[in-house]
């Protein structure tokens, strides 16, 4: 069952607002317990690999990692597209622009999110 439009685009600007806000108590709760994350980023940004996260827990834990390193604002959001139980949030911060795919389950939670590689803008 494809989730409506209307909350996919209510969760995806949400989404932009409360990482601006880095309100990850309200950002949790958008996720499946068992969710994918994919990044191109590590965990520690200190080496040349990725990290594919499971579960909300661990996500949660990546995503205050990378808040003390982003200074707040660094994000605005390009445009918020949406598609079949999909958002995908296109940003720029600076030099850099990319891209998060969020990918829905029926009951409207993030169960895959990707995030693009950084690129010069």
């Amino acid at each position: 069952m494809a989730i409506s439009t209307v909350h996919l685009e209510k969760v995806g600007t949400t989404f932009a607002h409360l990482w601006d806000a880095r309100n990850l108590d309200v950002i949790g709760p958008l996720y499946h317990e068992d969710a994918t994350f994919i990044s191109p980023n590590p965990p520690n940004f200190s080496s040349d690999f990725g990290t594919t996260l499971v579960g909300r827990d661990e996500i949660l834990r990546y995503f205050r990692t990378v808040l003390d390193v982003i200074p707040p604002g660094a994000a605005t959001t390009v445009a918020l597209l949406t598609g079949i139980n999909m958002v995908v949030w296109v940003w720029q911060g600076g030099e850099s622009k990319g891209a998060d795919v969020m990918l829905f389950d029926d009951d409207g939670l993030i169960v895959r999110h990707h995030v693009t590689a950084p690129e010069s803008a």
